[in-house]
């Protein structure tokens, strides 16, 4: 029995894959968000951890913006956003913290020559895609963010298609509305 217990102890808790070793079968979670119908207002949660977000604005209907809203940043939480629709400048996407203590921090970069980017802090990130002036660059804007358990990090910058300079199309702010 004693031996039984000290296996049982020393069992190791991880997979070890070698070189070569592929996992089948795996696939990233998708929340697919579409104002087809009607205005998006969609808070995330952290069991949804490691999702792809996509952001579709295919009505042009005026007042069916795309809202989401982010979890508290518990350490290692993790999100992709990828705008997979502008839609024609009408609506815009709003992607916010829960509250106003809580950032998102990052380098903003255009793909766009001659356009610079700049460093951001800020709780709400809007696409105001009708302050865009080529609505269609937006397609494929992609941006990842994980939390450090404060504040939510985007890694490896957030690339955006728009030609204009930050502030005009993609404009960072402070405020929430969650708590102000």
């Amino acid at each position: 029995m004693a031996r039984v217990q000290a296996l049982i102890e020393n069992l190791k808790r991880e997979v070890q894959l070698g070189a070569g070793t592929e996992l089948l079968g795996l696939r990233k979670n998708v929340i697919a968000l579409d104002n087809a119908s009607a205005a998006v207002a969609r808070v995330l949660t952290a069991s949804e951890s490691n999702s792809l977000v996509t952001l579709s604005v295919t009505s042009d209907t005026g007042s069916r913006g795309i809202a989401v809203t982010m979890p508290t940043p518990t350490i290692g939480l993790q999100f992709d956003f990828v705008i997979a629709d502008p839609g024609d400048g009408t609506n815009d996407i709003t992607i916010k913290t829960a509250t106003d203590a809580v950032n998102f921090r990052g380098v903003y970069q255009s793909v766009k020559d001659g356009v610079e980017g700049s460093v951001f802090d800020s709780s709400t990130i809007v696409f105001d895609v009708s302050d865009v002036g080529t609505p269609a660059h937006l397609i494929g804007t992609s941006f990842s963010v994980v939390a450090d358990g404060s504040h939510w990090y985007v890694i490896g910058g957030l690339n955006y298609g728009g030609e204009d300079a930050s502030g005009t199309g993609f404009e960072p702010a402070a405020g929430t509305d969650a708590d102000d």
